[in-house]
Formats: C-alpha cells, structure tokens, sequence
C-alpha cells in the first residue's frame, strides 16, 4: 500500500481518536515528510536510507508521537 493512502486513511479517522485527534494529526504532518521518498525507499534494493536522512526528516520526533499515542489508547 502506497504511504500516501496510509497517511490519508489516518488522517480521515483522526476524529475517531477525540481528544487526542491533535496529537494524529501532528503526526501526519510530521509524516509528511517521507511521504515523497518512503515508496521508493521501502522498494529500492540499492537506496537504503542513512541516519543523517532519516534525522532530517523527524524521525524520532515521530515515533516518539506514536509512542505517546500508544500509551493514551491503551
């Protein structure tokens, strides 16, 4: 499934989350950013993604929302 469809589906059910809809939606935005190169990079044999790239992006900025999110749904 394209990162793109995932992004949209999640953002569509945002509300579904109530109070923590803000903390969905900030990380799609943050996810945004490795919507353009993320199915590329998922199906690239030779493109494997360098710290430095992955740190542009936010990437522990996001897990980190993710985790926060975990912990207040479960």
């Amino acid at each position: 499934m394209d990162f793109a469809v995932l992004l949209s589906n999640l953002r569509e059910s945002a509300p579904d989350f109530n109070s923590e809809k803000p903390l969905v939606e900030r990380i799609c935005q943050l996810a945004d950013g490795f919507k353009e190169i993320s199915n590329d990079m998922a199906h690239s044999r030779y493109h494997i993604a360098r710290k430095n790239e992955l740190d542009e992006k936010g990437y522990q900025e996001i897990l980190e929302q993710i985790a926060e999110l975990e912990k207040s749904i479960t």
